[in-house]
């Protein structure tokens, strides 16, 4: 991407020199025609000569704050292989920009038919497809009148390519950084989702600031734009990914309007991509991505970090007590119970930790007050000077129970420093961490990605 900026700037360097270099040749005419004021020849030169265009064409023009639009109607009898397509298709549209440097600026050409599978009618420039193979890119010498008689070909290309399935492995088109963009191009195509947010943008001292951008998803890509605020319905094409190159989306299931869309390295990228949002309709983009993928055949992946507080209304006494056998989760207590009085040891504790849990979380779920005495118990266990003993790391019981019995006595030396060890809290568990409330992020991993976006 970086080398395309550098082929735009160039391109913008050569304008300039011509300009100037007219302007002294021709002098208050030229200026005239380079502020405006006159139609440029070569402009209503190529308007005549589209007159010539065979019957299957249909022409329209308008003006419009981003240069003259034209309106191409195909007819489908124009078209080779057509006859493959639905009959609801009986005409392709496509639109010519065409900006105030024209020629010296290339025409952008954009269809509004879907006849393909991805779309392309998202607003990407096939200029560089429409052109002859032999051509290769544009030249100021090329006319409209040629370049729009081989947009049939183009069309019969990408069905053909379509059919094979070949579409989906490559990116036809492309969009130019720093573009300014209709944006109709998007409010009036139903496959494509227009979602308002606001970026978070470090400013200066490391103060964070918000710029208002539109995150647009397209059958196959994703684009951000930034309004312009002078002229409405435009915007800047800030970046642009195709849909496979994005690697994760991370969202605050505590503030699910916080999302972050991660892209993969790039041979030009050589770092990941973030970009931070705040969305207001994010699982409505989040749905609109996912289903696009997956009708490109990539699969997508969820993936919770930390556990999220579980809400009443997710629990049932049925999840609750599956799988738990309460006779059997008796015996094994009574074992277990008798396992700490004769041989205490750490592997003791954590499963009577695990147990008492267990027939907590049964009796609970099923209303019964005898939860209340295995909480009891767990209570108890967290005091019992012989388990503080072992939490702390301590080898042997004896001087905790020595303490016990003493009432008061006279310790020895060993007894009282063993006495002095301050025990660490239990270890927390399972069932009671996942009551815990925490921050929690949501994250969906897209696989089977590949790395074809532009940034």
């Amino acid at each position: 991407m970086k080398e395309e900026n550098h082929n735009l700037s160039l391109i913008f360097g050569c304008v300039s020199k011509i300009i100037i270099i007219k302007t002294k040749m021709i002098g208050s005419q030229g200026a005239a025609a380079a502020r405006g004021g006159n139609k440029p020849k070569r402009l209503e030169k190529e308007l005549l000569q589209l007159r010539n265009l065979p019957r299957e064409y249909k022409l329209g023009k308008r003006e419009t704050p981003l240069g003259t639009l034209l309106y191409i109607e195909i007819e489908r009898s124009a078209v080779a292989g057509a006859q493959s397509l639905d009959k609801s298709i009986d005409r392709f549209y496509f639109e010519i920009l065409l900006r105030d440097k024209f020629p010296f600026q290339p025409p952008l050409i954009m269809t509004r038919t879907k006849f393909c599978t991805p779309s392309l009618a998202d607003g990407r420039d096939l200029l560089v497809h429409i052109i002859p193979k032999k051509d290769e890119d544009w030249r100021p010498s090329m006319t409209l009148i040629d370049i729009i008689q081989h947009i049939p070909t183009f069309i019969a290309e990408q069905l053909k390519a379509s059919k094979e399935g070949l579409l989906q492995q490559q990116t036809v088109g492309k969009f130019h950084l720093g573009l300014q963009y209709d944006m109709s191009i998007w409010t009036q195509n139903q496959q494509c989702g227009i979602f308002p947010c606001k970026e978070e943008k470090e400013g200066q001292g490391n103060r964070k600031g918000l710029l208002d951008l539109f995150t647009i998803v397209t059958e196959s890509l994703l684009l951000y734009l930034e309004p312009d605020q002078r002229i409405k319905n435009v915007a800047r094409l800030v970046a642009w990914f195709t849909l496979p190159s994005l690697q994760q989306v991370k969202r605050n299931m505590d503030n699910p309007d916080n999302i972050s869309f991660i892209w993969r390295k790039t041979e030009e990228q050589e770092t990941q991509l973030e970009f931070k949002m705040f969305m207001k309709n994010s699982q409505e983009c989040l749905n609109l991505i996912t289903k696009n993928l997956k009708n490109i055949g990539i699969g997508v992946s969820k993936v919770y970090e930390k556990k999220r507080k579980i809400l009443e209304s997710e629990v049932s006494s049925e999840a609750a007590t599956k799988g738990i056998n309460i006779d059997d989760l008796h015996a094994i207590i009574i074992q277990q119970e008798g396992l700490l009085d004769t041989e205490p040891s750490r592997n003791v504790v954590d499963a009577l930790m695990e147990l008492y849990n267990k027939a907590i979380v049964y009796y609970s779920a099923l209303s019964n007050e005898k939860h209340l005495e295995y909480l009891q118990k767990l209570r108890q266990l967290f005091n019992d000077a012989r388990v503080q003993t072992i939490m702390s790391g301590g080898t042997s019981t004896k001087g905790a129970d020595d303490a016990a019995k003493s009432n008061g006595k006279e310790e020895s030396k060993e007894n009282a420093e063993q006495k002095g060890v301050e025990a660490t809290p239990p270890q927390q568990s399972k069932e009671e961490g996942a009551g815990q409330e925490a921050s929690q992020v949501e994250a969906a991993q897209l696989e089977n990605g590949a790395d074809e976006g532009s940034a």
